[in-house]
C-alpha cells in the first residue's frame, strides 16, 4: 500500500512540474491529498542571478561597471569655453580685415568614460575628453581658400557621481571632476603648446536604461555644459 501511494505521489508531482513548463513563467500552486495527509506544492519561476536590479526595482546592481560614450556642447578647454569668440577675435585682430574672411570656429567635443558603481547610489571613474576646433580663413582680393586653423584639446579627469534618484530603469545623479588637459594650436604654421585644469561639476544627470542606456549631463565641464551619449553596463546583476 505505502509503495502505492509512493507511485502516486511521484506521478502528481510529474504532472504539476509538466504544468509548470508550459507556464514557466506563472506561479503555480497545486494541493493534493491521500490516506497519509494534505500535500501543497508551490512553484515559482526561478530569478537569474543577473536580474537583481529588475527584482528590485533599480537600474542597477552594486560593483557594476560601466562604459559611456558621449558628445557635448560649450565645452571648458585651455583657457576658454567653445561658445567663447575670444581665438576669432584674437585671430581676426592680427588680420587685415579688408583682405581677409575669417570663418567662425566650429567645435567637436567627444568623450570616452569608464568607471564602477562602487555602491548603487556611489560612482567612481575617469573620463577621456577630446575636444577639436577648427576655423577657414579666405582671402578677399582672390577669392579663395587661404589657410585652415585648428585647435586640439585633451583633458583627462576623474570622476565621482552620487545617485540621488533611483527607480526602474531612471537613475538621477550629481558629479564632479577634476583632472589636467592640454591644447596645440596650428595658427598660420605657427605651432603652440598650453595647458589648464579641466574640471566638471554636473547639476544634474539623468540616465535611462539598465544594460544600455542612454544619458544626458548639465552643468560646466570639460566634457560641455550639455553631455549626451550612450552607455553599456557590465556585470549588471
Amino acid at each position: 500500500m505505502r509503495r502505492q501511494l509512493n507511485s502516486y505521489r511521484c506521478v502528481m508531482l510529474l504532472l504539476v512540474a509538466l504544468l509548470f513548463a508550459v507556464s514557466a513563467h506563472a506561479q503555480l500552486r497545486y494541493t493534493y491529498r491521500d490516506s497519509l495527509g494534505t500535500y501543497r506544492v508551490i512553484f515559482r519561476p526561478a530569478v537569474r542571478s543577473d536580474d537583481y536590479a529588475v527584482r528590485y526595482n533599480l537600474p542597477l546592481a552594486e560593483n557594476t561597471n560601466e562604459l559611456r560614450i558621449g558628445f557635448g556642447h560649450g565645452a571648458y578647454i585651455t583657457n576658454e569655453w567653445t561658445f567663447d569668440h575670444y581665438w576669432d577675435y584674437e585671430y581676426n585682430q592680427s588680420l587685415e580685415s579688408d583682405r581677409f574672411n575669417v570663418y567662425p570656429a566650429r567645435w567637436m567635443t567627444l568623450g570616452v568614460e569608464m568607471g564602477n558603481w562602487i555602491k548603487e547610489w556611489f560612482y567612481v571613474g575617469g573620463t577621456v575628453v577630446y575636444t577639436g576646433g577648427f576655423k577657414r580663413v579666405l582671402s578677399v582680393p582672390l577669392r579663395r581658400h587661404e589657410r585652415t586653423l585648428s585647435f586640439n584639446n585633451f583633458a583627462i579627469m576623474p570622476q565621482l557621481r552620487f545617485a540621488w534618484v533611483r527607480r526602474n530603469i531612471v537613475q538621477l545623479y550629481s558629479g564632479i571632476g577634476l583632472g589636467v588637459q592640454f591644447a596645440f594650436w596650428d595658427n598660420d604654421n605657427i605651432k603652440e603648446v598650453g595647458y589648464d585644469i579641466a574640471f566638471d561639476v554636473t547639476y544634474i544627470g539623468i540616465s535611462v536604461g539598465r544594460k544600455f542606456f542612454g544619458y544626458l549631463d548639465f552643468g560646466p565641464s570639460s566634457r560641455g555644459i550639455l553631455s549626451f551619449g550612450f552607455g553599456y553596463r557590465f556585470n549588471n546583476k
